[in-house]
Formats: C-alpha cells, sequence, structure tokens
C-alpha cells in the first residue's frame, strides 16, 4: 500500500464508515464485496478507526483512512459520517451505511449527484414528532419539533450522493454541529441543519421491510435492512465502553472543536 497525495484519489467514488466495532467492518467488506461483483471499476474507500481494517482493506484493494474517535460516543460513526464533507477523498462521493447490500449494477447513479445539494431517499419512517405514538419524549426530540416542521420528510442517511463544494461543506459543518448537541440520532440532527437535498429514486435505498430477495425483486440496487434490525435490538455493540454516554457539555464542545475533528484524511492506497 501506497501513501496518498493530498486531494482526491479519483473524481468519483463509494465511501464506506466502520467504526467503533469489529462487526461493522465485517458488514462493511460484505457490502463492498457485493458492490465489487457489479461495478468491479469504481474507487472505493473505508473510513476507519479499527486496526484490523487494514488487512481487510489490502484484501479487497480498497483505500483506507485512519480517523480517530472518541471514547465518551456510544456512537462514533455518527461522529465521522456528519465530517464526511471533509474527509471524503472524492470530488463525487456516494455514501453507503456498511449495511447497506448491493443487489444490481448500478451506474449512472453519480450523474444524480447536484451542486450544492446532497442526494438522499425519504426516510420509511415520519419524524417521531408525537410522544402519543409510543416514542420517549427526548430533548433531543424537542428540539427537533422547535427547529422541523411536522409533517416534513425524513431523510434516511444509509445513502448520500453529492459533490464536493463550499455549500455541501457548510451543510455538513451544521449537521455536525446539530448532532454534537446529543450525539445520538444522525436523521433528526441532519432535519435540524436544514441541509439542502433532493431525492434519490427509492430504489437506491430500499427500506421495506423482507429479504434481499423480494428486494431484488422490486428491482431494487440498494437494499437497506437497518433500520428493521435496529428496532429490534438484533445488532448491540460488543465493546462495554461504548455503551457509557459521556457525550454533554465540555466534553461535546472539546470534542467537536479538536483539530483533527476538521483535518484531513491520510488516504492510504491499495497497491
Amino acid at each position: 500500500m501506497g501513501t496518498s497525495q493530498p486531494g482526491p484519489v479519483a473524481e468519483r467514488g463509494v465511501l464506506y464508515v466502520a467504526t467503533g466495532d469489529p462487526y461493522y467492518l465485517r458488514d462493511a467488506a460484505a457490502s463492498i464485496e457485493r458492490l465489487r461483483a457489479f461495478e468491479p471499476g469504481d474507487a472505493v474507500a473505508l473510513l476507519t478507526d479499527l486496526p484490523e481494517a487494514a488487512e481487510v482493506c489490502r484484501r479487497l484493494g480498497v483505500w483506507m483512512g485512519q480517523v480517530k474517535t472518541p471514547r465518551c460516543t456510544q456512537y462514533p460513526s455518527r461522529f465521522v459520517k456528519t465530517r464526511l464533507a471533509r474527509y471524503s477523498p472524492f470530488a463525487t462521493t456516494l455514501f453507503l451505511d456498511c449495511d447497506i447490500v448491493p443487489l444490481r449494477r448500478w451506474a449512472g447513479v453519480f450523474e444524480l449527484a447536484k451542486e450544492g445539494s446532497i442526494g438522499a431517499v425519504p426516510d420509511a419512517h415520519p419524524l417521531p414528532f408525537d410522544p402519543s405514538d409510543g416514542s420517549r419524549d427526548t430533548p433531543e426530540q424537542r428540539a427537533t419539533r422547535r427547529r422541523v416542521r411536522a409533517g416534513d420528510a425524513q431523510v434516511n442517511c444509509g445513502v448520500l450522493l453529492w459533490q464536493r463544494g463550499p455549500q455541501v461543506a457548510s451543510a455538513f459543518d451544521r449537521w455536525f454541529r446539530q448532532w454534537c448537541r446529543f450525539g445520538q440520532r444522525d436523521q433528526p440532527a441532519f432535519m435540524r441543519a436544514h441541509v439542502p437535498w433532493h431525492p434519490l429514486p427509492g430504489a437506491f435505498n430500499d427500506q421495506v421491510q423482507g429479504d434481499a430477495e423480494a428486494a431484488a425483486a422490486r428491482g431494487a440496487v440498494f437494499w437497506h435492512p437497518w433500520s428493521r434490525k435496529e428496532a429490534s435490538g438484533e445488532r448491540v455493540l460488543r465493546r462495554p465502553w461504548r455503551k457509557v454516554h459521556w457525550w454533554h457539555g465540555p466534553a461535546r464542545r472539546a470534542w467537536s472543536l479538536a483539530p483533527w475533528a476538521i483535518g484531513p484524511v491520510r488516504w492510504v492506497g491499495p497497491g
């Protein structure tokens, strides 16, 4: 592997994040293998804080960017995800959550990117504004109600598409600051930040319950089962210290302003 020079490693590419627990690295590796089966020519990169990722990236032939994540948050991937405009090595980036299941060829998705706007698919669930729906009325929900109109579509942040530019960089900065307020959910923070976004075809983030075969029959390009598994509690972090949530006041502000939080990632490339 060689070390990349500053600037994009390719004009366009697919970006994954796997942090905090090897479980996510295994998910990302499986997704990348399926992705490469359909579109072997496009560049792929992985942002990670896991030391075992180096061998995985070597085996898969993908770019690796090593990042630091704060151990005072139980959601290190969201800490990275909300900064991706600064971290991405590509001029045009397609971000995929590590649990995304590619089901068919996806040539042409990069042409759906628009300057100054982030491409995404609406979430299958509305924002939980009303505690009567069974959700807990948290400080984050109350803050979201104050900034987002009831009835607005929630954006699913499992698949995002953008072109590098000052407007998108500013939007990600606002997203990051909103996420840092609570250190919890990325999608309500996206909405509170009033990020400019445009809809992608639903096939690029199919969230319908079922299985991969059913999603493929529907014409899905990327199937996204995460929300169902998260809701049912099937996945838990395997490192106990990640469950200790210390993400408030001075700690949150210190991490959000730390020099490495806004600095470039030094990318290590295949070959």
